[in-house]
């Protein structure tokens, strides 16, 4: 068994700038584009916000399952494809267990922990039979939502903004937050003017 602390956020690409998203703001009107931040801002103080959905994100996740399921409730993404555990073999499994939490346990609840994990892990290892489908589906019925799963999916940034919206809330759970916030780090670079307008809410 082996016990992991941190998730993994990666950003393979994109589509879209800041000035493809003006320019789309402003098909409709015919007019020419001077000013991509003040038509940027214009339309997220009216909430125009349909423009921004020719935005894409190509996100790539290595978290635990308990994080996957809040990340999947948004059913919005294109193409969201996830680690299966069918094809996950014994030795590549890992446990998410938060860094701090885990260090300022007694030793004993370590231990016991650790002991857990351990009988879990051997259950599995008697049912999980390698070639045997049916074996291994009923093999992760054991396994804990503390199992590290891959999510790699594609979301435009309209959708992405209400993504941000609900998961940096103070009331998020800290890895929600924590996954929100790193996702944020990778794309600002991509769509600065759209996503700082968003986050200080078109002022």
């Amino acid at each position: 068994m082996k016990i992991v602390h941190n998730i993994s956020v990666n950003l393979n690409g994109h589509y879209g700038s800041d000035e493809l998203i003006a320019n789309r703001t402003l098909i409709t009107t015919k007019k020419r584009l001077v000013n991509p931040e003040n038509t940027i801002k214009f339309i997220l103080k009216h909430k125009h916000l349909k423009p921004f959905e020719h935005g894409m994100l190509d996100f790539e996740l290595k978290i635990p399952i308990f994080l996957d399921r809040q990340v999947v409730t948004y059913r919005t993404m294109v193409g969201s494809l996830g680690e299966s555990g069918r094809y996950v073999s014994p030795e590549d499994m890992a446990y998410y267990l938060p860094k701090e939490e885990y260090e300022g346990m007694l030793l004993l609840d370590r231990m016991d922990i650790n002991d857990t994990m351990d009988k879990v892990q051997k259950l599995y290892n008697r049912i999980y039979k390698p070639g045997n489908m049916r074996s291994r589906e009923v093999a992760r019925n054991l396994l804990p939502q503390s199992l590290m799963t891959v999510r790699i999916f594609q979301i435009n940034l309209r959708n992405f903004m209400h993504f941000l919206d609900e998961r940096l809330e103070k009331s998020a759970q800290t890895e929600m937050r924590e996954l929100a916030n790193r996702m944020l780090e990778l794309a600002l670079p991509i769509f600065p003017i759209s996503l700082n307008g968003y986050v200080n809410k078109g002022e």
